[in-house]
């Protein structure tokens, strides 16, 4: 494994460097808190706007309110001191709210009889940090077998949600109540549609293992599951927030055989992804993994994992590139992606997927009538090539 230091780290840009701090101070945190000298971070308030900002960007302000111990003494502190113990009571009290509808709907599921996983969100907030409240989640992340997702869509609407959007390549239903701040996401998979592997439910639904959340044991993927599924999640979105890592990295170190965990990852199709996560974990946090990952970080797998690495980490340190996915093109995620299959044929059938198969920029891009709609096929690869030639004109990575 590669650190970060070995790189970027000194032309880091203050606060960016805070926040790493802030996530190595929470990797650190077992063997501190057991020895009782966990210290906090120390930040002037002239530097807060912009390390908060940035934390909420990456999906880290729970924990950096949590971390940061001190604000130095300049001008604004104690207001400042103030400010974010209310933003921490805001953020607590959001969270207990979301847990007690999670739990909600948890019983009207029991109800009806229907499977559930319940997954990232305050489960990985519980397993990961010990508090459903440090972690930052704007929805409740839900999964059900495909022949019972009517009734929980059922279920969901006779408490009041009401369908906003199905995202048919990842197999999501999003749905919220009027005045709600935050949604549900139903899912049948947690793998997308154009990744050549699946999880299947009945297959993590047998493995589950329950986590009490609020004093009530919510059933939940494995923890070996849990580390798979969030490993995948951060490959399909290119790992543009710090949190992913981090807690990727924290469910890593929570399984307990983890050669046995990247052995099975293998047979999957996913041992690269997983690999990913646990290599930015290092660069990014100083995270250390043993010999269970360093042995398969060599020869083609480890030159695939790295050099996706480097191109991530550059992506997640340039705030312009991980805040604007427009500045990336489909090719260019495309090809990182493709990067993470080990198995050939892994890799020729996630590019005829990604290439052959409409998506609803396709259908914004020409209008078709319906009978005409098996045309997307071939409308896709047009529009992509026409992407990739507009990319060489401007500049961006292809």
């Amino acid at each position: 494994m590669s650190s970060l230091a070995a790189g970027l780290e000194n032309d880091l840009p203050e606060e960016f460097a805070t926040l790493l701090d802030c996530g190595r101070d929470f990797l650190a945190a077992g063997e501190a808190e057991r020895t009782g000298s966990r210290p906090g971070l120390s930040v002037s308030a002239t530097e807060w706007q912009a390390v908060h900002e940035l934390a909420r960007r990456h999906g880290m302000e729970p924990l950096l309110i949590r971390s940061v111990s001190d604000l130095r003494d300049d001008v604004g502190a104690s207001e400042l001191q103030r400010v974010r113990e209310q933003r921490r009571q805001q953020l607590q009290t959001r969270a207990l709210e979301m847990v007690a509808e999670l739990l909600a709907v948890l019983d009207l599921f029991e109800e009806r009889a229907v499977p559930v996983l319940v997954y990232k969100g305050p489960v990985a907030a519980t397993r990961a940090y010990g508090d459903p409240s440090y972690r930052a989640y704007a929805d409740l992340d839900l999964l059900v077998s495909q022949s019972a997702q009517r009734t929980a869509l059922e279920a969901l609407e006779q408490r009041g949600y009401r369908r906003q959007a199905v995202n048919g390549p990842v197999f999501q239903t999003v749905l919220q109540r009027p005045g709600d701040s935050f949604s549900i996401d139903l899912h049948t998979h947690v793998v997308p549609e154009f990744f050549p592997f699946e999880l299947p439910f009945d297959r993590l639904y047998e493995s589950r293992k329950p986590v009490e959340v609020s004093g009530r044991a919510v059933p939940t993927l494995s923890t070996e599951d849990a580390f798979l599924v969030h490993s995948i999640h951060g490959s399909k979105h290119h790992w543009f927030r710090l949190e992913w890592v981090l807690t990727t990295a924290l469910l890593a170190y929570r399984v307990e055989d983890l050669d046995a965990t990247l052995r099975r990852a293998t047979d999957i199709g996913c041992d690269r992804m997983a690999l990913l996560g646990l290599e930015l974990a290092d660069r990014l946090f100083d995270a250390s993994f043993g010999s269970a990952v360093e042995r398969r970080l060599d020869g083609r797998t480890g030159s695939a994992v790295a050099g996706a690495a480097e191109d991530i980490v550059d992506w997640v340190v340039h705030e312009d590139w991980s805040a604007d996915n427009g500045k990336r093109t489909h090719l260019a995620d495309f090809r990182l992606r493709s990067r993470l299959f080990s198995r050939r044929r892994d890799t020729a059938q996630f590019w005829i997927r990604a290439l052959t198969k409409p998506r609803t920029d396709d259908v914004e891009w020409v209008s078709l009538p319906g009978w005409l709609s098996p045309l997307y096929r071939v409308v896709r690869p047009i529009r992509l090539l026409v992407e990739y030639r507009r990319a060489m004109t401007n500049g961006l990575p292809k």
